[in-house]
């Protein structure tokens, strides 16, 4: 019993651990389709300060392509490990210093649900942006998300609590793969 516990303890660690860490992948990367030619430049959705849920957490990542240069993808994530509950994304918002964007869907608006088989499910969704936008949020003193789905509202900070969020940090690390690729 004591073994299963620890195991437990263990798991249920990495799990969040992972959610703060951007699914353990905090690289931006830049591929080239085979198809077309196209250049992406990707980084993959991480955590916000997730402060209001024990187990939920708001995550945000980012998206480029080169032949787009003034338009990025904003890709909003719910990371669920307590319900394991599907959130179909209906809306997404930025006050940035006090101004209300709200933005419009890339592609057609479905939301996309994945599981891991054992501790969480995320439901993911992709809005535009134009890419100064990035400027916007680097210059800003405070940065809050708001995500409407059809089970609730999800608010964190991104930018302006106590300490650094990783979709703050890690929007950097995105910028600086992009402008190798300008």
């Amino acid at each position: 019993m004591k073994k299963l516990f620890i195991a437990c303890t263990l798991f249920f660690t990495t799990a969040l651990s992972s959610a703060n860490a951007g699914m353990f992948d905090l690289k931006a990367k830049t591929t080239t389709s085979d198809f077309d030619g196209k250049t992406m430049v990707t980084m993959q959705p991480t955590g916000l300060t997730c402060k209001q849920w024990t187990f939920i957490c708001p995550m945000l990542g980012y998206a480029w392509f080169k032949d787009l240069p003034n338009e990025m993808v904003l890709r909003v994530q719910v990371l669920d490990m307590a319900k394991k509950d599907y959130y179909q994304i209906k809306n997404f918002r930025m006050n940035i210093d006090g101004e209300i964007i709200q933005f419009p869907f890339f592609g057609d608006g479905v939301t996309s649900f994945d599981h891991d088989g054992v501790s969480m499910t995320t439901s993911t969704n992709s809005f535009k942006a134009p890419f100064d936008l990035t400027k916007k949020v680097n210059d800003a003193k405070s940065v809050k998300i708001q995500i409407v789905t059809n089970n609730g509202i999800f608010e964190d900070t991104m930018k302006g609590s106590d300490k650094q969020t990783k979709a703050d940090k890690y929007l950097q690390v995105f910028l600086d793969e992009v402008a190798k690729n300008k």
